[in-house]
């Protein structure tokens, strides 16, 4: 859960069942970090706007519901996320600056973005074609980037690219990234992980050995339908619905809802959303060379 300063969707989720006594403020580290507010949580953590006392600068700091009575799995998980993005500099993902743990509770820290997410972005001022291209090729470049040191972000969506005051994107929340040169992350074959609108179809079967960098090039183009058709690639009653439509279905052509999209970009986002991972672009790079 990444959060921006101001993201109207940030407390729309609540604390996991059995959480509420763990959703205190984390008093153990108020010796590193003076907790300000809280900004937002959802299924498995809350973020705290909070001041870094050694360095005073203020920071979003994220803390699992579970705390001290988390399973290893969910600990693990937890600071692969830190541990991914921190190993990444780049002007266009949410910068970590460090994490730890206090009785048995992990934390880490991170930059504070004041602006919004994609997604509460374009419900005020949907998109123009030029505007998505340039947004999504500068997304690109950004998981190009995470590719070339060997992380898979595998949960891109429109919730997680936060766009700052001056425009500029930013990728945020590794919770499901992979680091492809550490051994296996702890994901079973036929485990289900992400967003089922945002999905690959390789990821809503459960096909683990697929998921890769190609995976992340599908989550691209569903982040390019949606700027650009206003919704995800697929819709669905209920997820087992939904799934199958990721799977089966070929999403509907966005010009067919808006004929003035040109239609360069709209073979672009398809191309992106294949069902076979070799048929979508070879790389985050040549995506980002071919949105202009």
């Amino acid at each position: 859960m990444a959060l921006a300063l101001d993201d109207p969707e940030a407390t729309q989720a609540g604390p996991s069942p059995g959480a509420a006594q763990t959703a205190t403020r984390p008093q153990t580290i108020e010796s590193e970090y003076e907790i300000l507010e809280e900004l937002g949580r959802g299924a498995m953590a809350i973020v705290y706007r909070a001041r870094e006392r050694r360095l005073n600068r203020i920071v979003a700091l994220k803390v699992p519901l579970g705390g001290s009575f988390m399973r290893e799995s969910e600990k693990q998980r937890f600071l692969i996320e830190a541990r991914a993005a921190a190993r990444l500099n780049h002007p266009n993902i949410v910068a970590v600056y460090g994490w730890g743990e206090h009785g048995g509770r992990p934390y880490f820290s991170m930059e504070l973005v004041s602006g919004r997410s994609l997604a509460a972005r374009a419900k005020d001022s949907p998109s123009t074609p030029h505007e998505a291209a340039s947004l999504v090729r500068t997304i690109a470049q950004a998981i190009a980037y995470a590719h070339s040191k060997d992380v898979i972000h595998r949960d891109l969506k429109p919730a997680n690219i936060l766009v700052e005051e001056n425009g500029q994107p930013k990728v945020a929340d590794f919770g499901l990234a992979k680091e492809l040169d550490v051994g296996d992350a702890p994901t079973l074959t036929g485990q289900v992980l992400g967003t089922p609108a945002y999905l690959s179809p390789e990821q809503a079967l459960g096909d683990t050995p697929k998921v890769g960098k190609a995976s992340d090039i599908y989550g691209l183009g569903a982040v390019l339908y949606f700027l650009l058709a206003g919704r995800a690639p697929f819709q669905g009653a209920s997820i087992p619905e939904l799934l199958q439509r990721v799977t089966l279905e070929e999403a509907k052509p966005v010009r067919s809802d808006r004929p003035t999209i040109p239609r360069d970009l709209e073979i672009i986002c398809l191309k992106c959303l294949e069902k076979e991972p070799a048929k979508r672009y070879a790389s985050a790079n040549d995506l980002g060379g071919y949105a202009q």
